[in-house]
């Protein structure tokens, strides 16, 4: 057995996921169907009425349908270190034209700078730190991390800012949440 320095080396890094919708309106409708049963269904616990009840029956099975049908995407996400990060950061500082953009949206306010260049950080860390990227419909063939290239290309999609945001999201926060526990009792 390793000594415990060791043991503290070998720490395996934080991974996490984040599953959207491949059709975006699907998320939508997904929703609205969530939505419509969870309201269906308290009417039908306060309301005695057998209609009520069969409302309720109707619309939780159209969100069991929903469901069903839905195909998703899973992005996994691990660690690359904190110091890897500040490096993409330093790599991909924002351009003169986002900070001029920036300051001039917010009243010539320097604190609401971007911390890096809006288009070549994400992708940067989304290519080191995406081990996987699994499909509801097809979890045979995962893609296996994406080349610079790729997650430049979704980056630059047309993708919601939202769905943007959380798959970067995930990507920086392995690197920032901590492994706390709390007091266990075991030492």
């Amino acid at each position: 057995m390793a000594d415990n320095f060791d043991r503290l080396r070998q720490r395996p890094q934080m991974t996490d996921k984040v599953t959207l919708a491949l059709d975006p309106n699907d998320a939508a409708k997904l929703l609205m169907a969530t939505v419509a049963a969870r309201k269906a269904r308290t009417r039908a616990d306060r309301t005695p009425a057998l209609a009520a009840a069969v409302e309720a029956e109707a619309a939780e099975q159209a969100l069991i349908d929903i469901k069903a049908n839905l195909v998703t995407f899973t992005v996994h996400a691990r660690g690359i270190g904190p110091r890897r990060v500040e490096e993409l950061l330093a790599e991909h500082r924002p351009t003169q034209q986002q900070v001029a953009t920036a300051r001039r949206l917010n009243g010539g306010n320097p604190d609401h700078d971007p911390q890096f260049d809006e288009d070549k950080f994400p992708p940067a860390l989304l290519a080191e730190a995406v081990t996987r990227i699994e499909f509801s419909d097809d979890p045979d063939n995962p893609i296996e991390g994406l080349s610079v290239e790729q997650a430049s290309e979704l980056w630059m999609s047309r993708w919601s800012q939202d769905d943007k945001a959380s798959i970067l999201r995930i990507a920086m926060a392995v690197d920032q949440v901590p492994a706390l526990v709390g007091d266990l009792g075991k030492g």
